[in-house]
C-alpha cells in the first residue's frame, strides 16, 4: 500500500509540474501567485467534498498555518523553477523533497533505517545523474538553482509538518488539517496576487484556461 502511495505523490509531482510549465508558456512566465491561489483552491475543494464529516479544533491551526507556509513555498518556487529551468530536472529534485521526512524519522522520532534505504538514495543519485546526462542542453543557473532549493525544502517541510500534527493528535484532523492550511495559503497567495498582478489577472484568467 506504501509503494502505491509513493507512486501517487510521484504521478501527482510530475503532472504538477506538467501543469505548471503549461501554465508559464501560456503567460509568458507571469502569474505565479494567480497559480497558487487557485490551485490551493482546487485543493481545498478536493478535501471538502470528499470529507464525510467535519470537526475542527482550534489547537490544528498553528500546524495548519505551518503547513500552508511550507505549502505556498513550495508552490510559488516550484513555478519559477519550471519557468526557468528544465521541466524534467525540476520535477526530479521536488521528488527529492521525500528523502526530508524520512532524515526528520530518522533523527528525531528514531524511526529504524530499513533495508532499502541506502539503496533508495544511489538510486536517487543514479536517477539525477541520467536526467542530466540526457539533457545535456539543460543549463543550470543560480536563479533556478535557488528556486528548487526553496521548493524543495518547501515541499520536504509540508511533510514534515503533517506527520508533527499526526502524531500529536493521534491520526485525527486529517482533512480538517488540510483544509485550514489551504484555506491561509489561498488568501495569502490571493493577497499576494491582487498586490502584485492586479494589472494582468484578467489576461492571466483568460489564458490559464484548464491549467489552473
Amino acid at each position: 500500500m506504501n509503494i502505491l502511495l509513493l507512486i501517487i505523490v510521484i504521478l501527482g509531482v510530475a503532472l504538477q509540474s506538467v501543469t505548471k510549465k503549461a501554465f508559464n508558456q501560456k503567460t509568458g512566465g507571469g502569474g505565479v501567485y494567480f497559480f497558487s491561489t487557485f490551485s490551493s483552491l482546487a485543493a481545498m475543494l478536493f478535501f471538502v467534498l470528499t470529507s464525510s464529516k467535519l470537526s475542527f479544533n482550534v489547537e490544528v491551526l498553528p500546524y495548519s498555518v505551518g503547513f500552508g507556509a511550507a505549502y505556498a513555498t513550495a508552490t510559488v518556487f516550484s513555478v519559477l523553477a519550471v519557468a526557468n529551468g528544465s521541466i524534467s530536472l525540476s520535477a526530479l529534485m521536488i521528488s527529492y523533497s521525500l528523502i526530508l521526512p524520512t532524515l526528520y524519522g530518522l533523527l528525531f522520532l528514531h524511526d529504524p533505517i530499513g533495508i532499502g534505504l541506502l539503496p533508495g538514495i544511489a538510486l536517487l543519485m543514479i536517477s539525477l545523474f541520467l536526467t542530466n546526462k540526457k539533457s545535456e542542453a539543460v543549463t543550470i543557473t543560480p536563479k533556478w538553482l535557488m528556486y528548487i532549493l526553496l521548493a524543495f525544502a518547501g515541499n520536504g517541510m509540508c511533510s514534515i509538518v503533517q506527520k508533527m500534527q499526526q502524531i500529536k493528535f493521534d491520526g485525527a484532523y486529517k482533512n480538517e488539517f488540510m483544509i485550514m492550511a489551504l484555506i491561509f495559503v489561498f488568501i495569502s497567495m490571493g493577497g499576494m496576487s491582487l498586490f502584485l498582478e492586479s494589472k494582468q489577472l484578467t489576461t492571466y484568467a483568460k489564458k490559464a484556461g484548464g491549467w489552473v
